[in-house]
């Protein structure tokens, strides 16, 4: 597993939906076990944090997300934010 392409397929998939985020945020961290999914089973995925603006705020608009990566296909499987849920591929 390559943490640096993960990250670039993220970077790609954020840039074709025309979504800002801050270059320098995005932060792997690791391996994550039995994590539920919405049908009741778990599931092995990597994730890692980037940091997005959600306005022009100058204080207190910038929030974290997490995406999601299959752990046997390395691809996007899901971004979670503060107030969203995003199921890649549906």
């Amino acid at each position: 597993m390559n943490k640096d392409n993960l990250i670039i397929e993220l970077k790609e998939y954020l840039k074709q939906k025309n979504i800002k985020y801050y270059i320098d945020s995005f932060n792997f961290k690791g391996l994550r076990e039995n994590i539920p999914q919405p049908d009741g089973s778990t599931s092995r995925l990597y994730v890692i944090s980037y940091m997005v603006s959600t306005s022009k705020n100058k204080y207190d608009s910038d929030v974290i997300f997490y995406a999601y990566f299959d752990e046997k296909t390395k691809k996007l499987s899901y971004i979670i934010g503060p107030q969203s849920y995003e199921k890649i591929g549906e």
